[in-house]
C-alpha cells in the first residue's frame, strides 16, 4: 500500500510539472526542433544507397548459363534526402534486352559499364548524380542446351465425398512440357511424374499445384503444373432393357421370362438425361444341359455410367423347336 501511494504522488509530481509554462514552452521547444531537424534532413544533399531490380528479356528457354545473371544492382546515388526517400519506396528496376548477345551454340553475355550506367541515368531524376554502381558490369557465358517435350504422368489419388463421385477422370494441365539439357540425358527420359498428391472429400471442382520431379541436370520449362478434379452428385437411374438370348441353334426359339430387365446404373446428375436404354446390352447364353435358370449379362457402352446391375439376372426359359 506504501509503495501504491508513493507511485500516485509520484505521478501527481509530475502532472504539476507538465501544467507549469515552462515544462509546456521546452516540450514545444523540442516539437520545433525536430520538425526544423527533419526538414533539414529531407532537403539536404548526400549520398544514398538502392538496390535497383534487374530484369532480362528475349532469353530463350533453351538457353542454360554458367552463372546466373545478377537480379539487382547496390547503386550509390547523390541528391537530395527528400528524391533518395522516394527512390526507396518507389524503386527503379532496369530492364535489359538479350536479343542480341545470344547468336550461336555457346558464348558470353556481357553488359558494358557504360551502358549499365546509360541506362541508370535514364531511370533517375535530373538531380541525381551517379556516384558508383556493384557490379560494374554484368557477364555471364551461355550455351544452347537439346530440347525435349515429355508427357507429364501424374501420382494422384482423388477420393470423393460421401453422395459424390467424379464427374471426369483427373486431369493436369500442361499435359506436356518441354525440358532442356544434354541429348544423352534427355533420350532417357519419357515422362515427368509429379509429387505424389491425395485430394479426399472431393466434392466440387479442386484445383491445385503439383511439383514436377525433375530429374538432376535437366530443365523444365514450369516447375509445377495443376491438378483438376471434379466431383457431383449422383443418383440411380433405372432402365427397362430387352434381353437377347446369343447361340440359339438354327430352327429353335429360345423364350426368355422376363424378356425385359431393369438395368439399375449410377450416374452423375449432370449425365442424367444423357443415359439411355440405347447405352445397355443385356444378353444371356443358350442353356446347357441341366440348366433351369439363365444368368443374364449387362454392357453398357457409357461412360459416365457406373455400378451397374440388373434385376433380375437369373431368367427361366422355354424351348420352343
Amino acid at each position: 500500500m506504501k509503495f501504491s501511494a508513493t507511485l500516485i504522488e509520484q505521478a501527481r509530481h509530475l502532472w504539476r510539472w507538465l501544467r507549469s509554462r515552462d515544462a509546456v514552452t521546452f516540450l514545444l521547444f523540442v516539437l520545433f526542433a525536430t520538425i526544423l531537424w527533419y526538414g533539414h534532413a529531407l532537403g539536404s544533399v548526400r549520398n544514398g544507397i538502392l538496390h535497383v531490380r534487374v530484369t532480362y528479356t528475349h532469353l530463350p528457354d533453351d538457353i542454360a548459363l554458367e552463372t546466373p545473371l545478377p537480379s539487382a544492382l547496390e547503386v550509390e546515388v547523390r541528391d537530395a534526402g527528400s528524391r533518395l526517400r522516394t527512390y526507396r519506396h518507389n524503386p527503379p528496376v532496369l530492364e535489359f534486352s538479350l536479343a542480341g548477345q545470344l547468336q550461336g551454340e555457346e558464348g558470353d553475355i556481357r553488359i558494358s559499364a557504360e551502358s549499365i550506367r546509360r541506362s541508370l541515368s535514364d531511370l533517375l531524376q535530373g538531380t541525381s548524380k551517379l556516384q558508383r554502381v556493384t557490379p560494374e558490369q554484368i557477364t555471364a557465358h551461355y550455351y544452347r542446351q537439346a530440347e525435349k517435350t515429355v508427357p507429364v504422368t501424374m501420382d494422384c489419388e482423388a477420393q470423393p465425398a460421401p453422395q459424390q463421385q467424379l464427374a471426369a477422370p483427373v486431369r493436369v494441365t500442361p499435359a506436356t512440357v518441354r525440358i532442356f539439357g544434354s541429348k544423352a540425358v534427355l533420350d532417357t527420359i519419357h515422362t515427368l511424374r509429379t509429387e505424389p498428391v491425395l485430394l479426399t472429400a472431393v466434392a466440387d471442382t479442386v484445383r491445385i499445384p503439383a511439383a514436377l520431379l525433375v530429374p538432376a541436370a535437366v530443365r523444365a520449362e514450369v516447375t509445377h503444373v495443376q491438378i483438376e478434379a471434379v466431383a457431383e452428385r449422383f443418383t440411380e437411374k433405372r432402365l427397362r432393357v430387352p434381353v437377347t438370348a446369343t447361340d440359339v441353334p438354327e430352327g429353335e426359339q429360345l423364350h426368355l421370362f422376363p424378356n425385359e430387365v431393369t438395368a439399375i446404373a449410377r450416374v452423375g446428375l449432370s449425365h442424367y438425361s444423357e443415359l439411355k436404354e440405347t447405352d445397355f446390352r443385356v444378353t444371356c447364353a443358350y442353356p446347357a444341359p441341366g440348366d433351369s435358370t439363365l444368368q443374364a449379362r449387362v454392357t453398357c457402352t457409357n461412360p459416365n455410367a457406373t455400378h451397374i446391375r440388373i434385376e433380375p439376372n437369373l431368367l427361366e426359359f422355354l424351348i420352343q423347336q
